[in-house]
């Protein structure tokens, strides 16, 4: 339960720093192609953090790539049985 608030916490976090950032990504940020080997559900989650990392933007960067992290974890599919 613990490692549950301490993920739900990071995630609140990420988010709040982020925020500032989110309003104006369209206007300042470019497209990025970054080739990596991450589900569909997470691939936006992961372009904009390395969009925000060309961009010079750390601390929100930081907060996407968490973002991004506990998507993963969220998102993977189980695995298949048999």
């Amino acid at each position: 339960m613990a490692k549950f608030w301490r993920m739900a916490t990071a995630v609140v976090f990420a988010a709040l720093i982020g925020g500032n950032a989110a309003a104006n990504d369209a206007q300042q940020l470019g497209t990025v192609s970054f080739a990596n080997s991450c589900s569909e559900a997470v691939q936006p989650y992961l372009q904009r953090a390395v969009a925000l990392l060309h961009s010079f933007w750390w601390e929100e960067a930081d907060a996407a790539l968490v973002i991004t992290i506990l998507s993963a974890n969220t998102l993977r599919k189980p695995p298949r049985a048999g």
